[in-house]
């Protein structure tokens, strides 16, 4: 739909009329459980695609369909920001899953205009917690929006949003490079898979590309990661914090 909040008549048609209609009447078909429109749409194989596929059937399609309007490829997506910090810290071992609850702060809050002591409200002093519980807000003397949701375009929460812009800029690769939440979760994951692996380094790295990215490591990629680890075996946080910043990991193909 390319304009989300406008579904009257000014509004962009839909690409696939017929299929709403046919899901409109699943949804009463099925007692209007939302759960089960979910789990219908999830397992259908137009979901289930990849974004890359035969070259020569991609470069046939593309040239038939170029955006992709019919939906026979996978959008390449970029995870939103609270997604990001869930995958890190989960990579990390450590997102707390706890569902409910008080927001948090993610990074200290910044005075604006006064040196004075400022009142933030009371927030959760778990850091660790799902990125849809971090706090943000307005105030005229504060920053309350931390700079990881301002680098990978969220909302401040002050305007409406129909839908987010998805941008590729340099400051958000260089946010994955530098933060602490980066770099403490990769010494943590570090951690954890010197102790699921026993101190076996080809183990350790199948580990991290399998929380990391979701796939073993090619035998290229492992003979490169042994190559980097075998000096120094204490440098799996190292190693941890590549697989972290490699373009897979915020992508969803």
């Amino acid at each position: 739909m390319t304009t989300p909040s406008d579904f009257g008549v000014n509004g962009a048609m839909t690409s696939h009329p017929e299929l709403l209609d046919w899901l409109a009447s699943e949804l009463i078909e099925q007692g209007y459980s939302m759960k089960a429109i979910h789990r219908l749409i999830v397992t259908s194989a137009t979901y289930r695609r990849a974004s890359s596929g035969n070259p020569q059937l991609v470069a046939a399609n593309s040239v038939i369909d170029p955006e992709n309007t019919l939906l026979w490829k996978f959008r390449l997506n970029r995870l939103e920001a609270e997604i990001i910090h869930d995958a890190v810290l989960f990579a990390a071992g450590n997102l707390d899953l706890t569902i409910g609850g008080k927001s948090f702060r993610a990074a200290q809050i910044m005075v604006r205009r006064n040196n004075s002591a400022p009142t933030i409200g009371n927030y959760d002093n778990r850091t660790n917690r799902r990125g849809i519980y971090m706090g943000r807000g307005f105030s005229g003397s504060l920053e309350m929006m931390p700079e990881l949701l301002q680098v990978f375009n969220a909302e401040d929460g002050q305007t409406t949003c129909a839908v987010r812009q998805c941008t590729i800029t340099a400051p958000q690769a260089l946010y994955m490079l530098n933060n602490d939440l980066t770099e403490k979760a990769a010494a943590r994951m570090g951690e954890r898979l010197h102790k699921l692996s026993a101190g076996d380094l080809q183990q350790a790295v199948n580990l991290g590309y399998r929380i990391a990215l979701s796939r073993f490591p090619s035998s290229k990629e492992r003979e490169h990661a042994l190559s980097f680890l075998a000096a120094k075996p204490a440098r799996l946080g190292e190693f941890c914090w590549l697989l972290i910043n490699l373009t897979e990991f915020i992508f969803v193909k």
